[in-house]
């Protein structure tokens, strides 16, 4: 079985960002493991610990078979401003190769519905999808990661637009009908 990183399939963080940047201020105050478990968020759901293991392991911060911390981690946890800044986008870049290499796609330039067509190429649909381009697209922002406008939009439609109504609805809902007499 031949290992090509290009071949390989996985799914990339969907941990909302803020998750995982709370956890990363909670390694700063307790101190980085040299491994990362479930062990350390113990005030996290089970279901949180998951995705956050499944994203420190995606973003290439932990060892994907023992959860061994790459001195990365280490260095993003300890880091600020622009130095984090740095970090996170070595860390964006490398974790997205399929947005990153080649010359088919440019993120500063695609439109909202390429963007979404990469993800979904990596086998991701539904609410996982819209939960892993929202994550990617908050943290190349905290990386300060050039983004079309139209990908930058996809993040704020998310917020008004996900299966719910967003309040145009409800105030017609809202405005009773005069009686009939």
């Amino acid at each position: 079985m031949s290992q090509q990183g290009e071949s390989v399939k996985f799914t990339p963080p969907y941990v909302p960002y803020k998750t995982l940047e709370t956890y990363l201020e909670e390694l700063l105050a307790s101190g980085v493991p040299p491994y990362i478990d479930r062990s350390t968020m113990p005030t996290k759901s089970g279901g949180t610990q998951g995705q956050l293991i499944s994203a420190l392991k995606a973003l290439n911060l932990i060892d994907r078979s023992e959860g061994k911390v790459n001195p990365l981690l280490d260095s993003l946890v300890k880091s600020e401003g622009e130095q984090r800044k740095v970090i996170w986008r070595e860390i964006i870049i490398k974790a997205y190769p399929f947005l990153f290499s080649g010359d088919d796609f440019d993120l500063t330039a695609t439109t909202s519905l390429r963007f979404r067509k990469k993800f979904e190429e990596q086998n991701i649909s539904g609410s996982t999808l819209q939960r892993c381009l929202a994550f990617f697209i908050r943290a190349a922002n905290a990386a300060d990661i050039e983004m079309s406008a139209y990908v930058k939009d996809l993040a704020k439609r998310k917020r008004s637009t996900n299966g719910k109504s967003n309040g145009k609805s409800k105030q017609s809902k809202s405005k009773k009908q005069p009686e009939k007499e």
